[in-house]
């Protein structure tokens, strides 16, 4: 029975719709309910007004460290502060104004996104749901700070590095790169992960080849940043900062944060690993190294800035829910043909 390219392609357009109105309603809804009392709240805008001022001109009040602030190596992440500030001159809009309609274009952005990089493993309802999940989490991206604006521009490059990747799009991957790494430099060794996911043992050659020229791009990159934009890196005490994230975690104990992102995720990830794509492995393993970096460089409890972590565990972890909810249907047996 043949298909009609035509029918085909209008039954497509109602789900296009719902996801569409489906990111809307999860962006509105985080974005004025919970960013409207927590990180937008006018209490905050002169903090946020500050800090948008220091990282603008890369100085510190007077008797002030980088570290004290809580802004240790976020002055090389300009570019959306200076984006900020060059709408704000344009519109003549107060600069929390500006940001807010920064932050939920990129968000809405990032979840259109994220359902197109989950649909790409097949199934459209367990993308759906990947979607749905994240929704549920994003309130959890809105605490434990006052001023991060690239975070959410940073998951839209993140997203689609991630899509390139999975294409194999070399070329248009190499031109994003150092873009992503102006916005926020924790995507810098995403080369690592395209390297994982294409190389085989009769084409290791030319895609360590591709490998080093793309570590190589973002490495420059970073490199140039730390130039440009000088200070801002002050001593970290890696044993110190895990110390810390583990008293976080033992206080808040079931309410820990990132138990509640990445607990599901991994187990579901673990079980679905035997259905995954060579991608879709690479991925849930580059996630865990990503994860471990940032237990070691960052305060673990912000869930704002590892939702990369979790957009690369969801294909493993939907592949894992596919096959629980598998063994969980019962088995009907087909009923015998009839005969004439």
């Amino acid at each position: 029975m043949s298909i009609d390219p035509g029918r085909q392609r209008t039954s497509s357009i109602p789900l296009h719709v719902f996801v569409f109105a489906l990111a809307a309603v999860l962006t509105l809804t985080n974005q004025a309910w919970v960013g409207g009392l927590t990180i937008y709240d006018a209490s905050m805008r002169e903090k946020r007004e500050q800090a948008h001022q220091v990282l603008l001109e890369n100085r510190l009040p007077a008797g002030e460290t980088w570290s004290g602030r809580g802004a240790n190596r976020t002055n090389i992440r300009v570019v959306t502060v200076w984006v900020a500030e060059k709408l704000r001159l344009m519109t003549g809009q107060p600069l929390h104004r500006v940001y807010f309609v920064l932050d939920t274009a990129s968000l809405f952005a990032a979840l259109i996104l994220l359902y197109g990089f989950l649909a790409m493993g097949g199934a459209t309802s367990l993308a759906l749901g990947g979607l749905l999940f994240t929704g549920a989490l994003l309130p959890l991206t809105y605490h434990f700070h006052y001023f991060h604006p690239w975070d959410r521009a940073s998951l839209v490059l993140w997203l689609v590095s991630l899509i390139l990747i999975r294409k194999r799009a070399f070329l248009a991957l190499m031109f994003l790169l150092p873009l992503a790494v102006i916005v926020k430099f924790d995507i810098v060794l995403v080369p690592i992960l395209y390297f994982a996911s294409v190389v085989t043992q009769t084409n290791w050659k030319r895609r360590l080849g591709e490998t080093i020229g793309l570590l190589a791009i973002s490495f420059a990159t970073y490199a140039v940043l730390r130039i440009l934009v000088p200070g801002g890196f002050e001593p970290h005490d890696i044993v110190a900062q895990v110390s810390r994230n583990l008293s976080v975690a033992m206080a808040l104990g079931l309410r820990y944060p990132p138990l509640l992102a990445f607990g599901l995720p991994l187990a579901l990830g673990m079980i679905g690993l035997r259905r995954c794509d060579r991608f879709e492995v690479a991925a849930f393993g580059f996630a865990i190294f990503q994860m471990s970096v940032l237990v070691l460089l960052t305060n673990f409890v912000e869930v704002r800035a590892e939702l990369p972590v979790l957009i690369m565990m969801l294909p493993a972890s939907l592949k894992g829910l596919k096959l629980v909810i598998e063994q969980a249907s019962p088995r009907i047996p087909h009923a015998p043909a009839a005969t004439s």
